[in-house]
């Protein structure tokens, strides 16, 4: 029996607005390479609002994500690459341990398998405005989260839907199976499939109730295609998601049917972005 001895280091980024920070990778022969890495983000706000209920003393820090992501992978004879990828909530005010775990499987000539609690195809290979923006602000939420005018929306999709992430799509990191074709000639296709939005790893999968308001068998399906020309790059998505709605006895909602475009134009190291 071999016993090999891993050592790790800690790697912490700290700076206003930082992007995340990765560590290295590390491994032995046959053995499945590691990786330790992570994000970090620490703000200073200030605000001033007309609205003054619970607006506090209209400053103060916020630690608005800290998360340590762990993946091990290998590569097999046959060259399909495979392993797991599990990111952990590291704040102290994190209600659960886990925000995503799962496997793959992925080969250069059929493509990547995901299998476990991922964000959707749909939302992924979508491109838009958060193409352009960078650090804890802008369309994804981050510093507009800390507004109390509006019902406290402050990021584009917060409170759109009760499943909804910043990216308008609606199954977030509920369990699920996805597959992702190889990009030919700038184009790559997706496709998810989530049984219950209600269910993540850590439960059986009949333990969520069919008459909560969850969705079912929810089917994503999404496009995009990237490329350049000359020093030009451009980018378009199209993304759709079609569910049956678990009706509570009595209630009368309708089923899920939500669809999403989008693009980037990159030039001169500046982004613009739509969706």
């Amino acid at each position: 029996m071999k016993k090999t001895l891993l050592a790790t280091s800690a790697l912490v980024g700290a700076s206003l607005l930082a992007a995340p920070a990765h560590a290295g990778t590390v491994g032995s022969k046959d053995l499945m390479n590691v990786t330790l890495g992570g994000v970090f983000w620490f703000s200073a706000y200030v605000k001033d609002e007309d609205v003054s209920a619970a607006n506090g003393r209209g400053y103060g820090f916020t630690v608005s994500e800290s998360e340590i992501h762990i993946g091990a992978s290998a590569t097999a004879d046959n060259g399909i690459k495979y392993g797991v990828n599990i990111e952990l909530g590291a704040g102290a005010a994190d209600n659960t341990n886990a925000d995503e775990a799962y496997a793959f499987l992925d080969s250069d000539s059929w493509g990547r398998i995901e299998l476990g609690d991922q964000d959707d195809a749909t939302n992924r290979m979508q491109l838009g405005s958060w193409n352009a923006l960078k650090g804890a602000g802008g369309s994804f939420g981050g510093l507009g989260d800390l507004n109390t005018v509006f019902g406290g929306v402050g990021g584009f999709g917060d409170g759109f839907l009760a499943r909804s992430d910043w990216q308008v799509f609606t199954t977030s990191d509920d369990t699920k199976a996805t597959y992702f074709s190889p990009r030919f000639s700038g184009f790559q296709i997706g496709a998810s499939w989530t049984p219950d939005t209600g269910e993540t790893s850590g439960g059986a999968a009949t333990a969520d109730a069919d008459n909560d308001g969850d969705f079912e068998n929810v089917l994503g399906l999404s496009a995009n295609y990237v490329g350049k020309f000359d020093n030009v790059g451009v980018g378009v998505s199209f993304g759709w998601e079609h569910g049956s709605d678990e009706t509570a006895a009595g209630a009368e909602n309708e089923d899920l049917d939500i669809w999403g475009v989008g693009g980037k134009v990159d030039f001169a190291g500046f982004t613009i972005g739509a969706n």
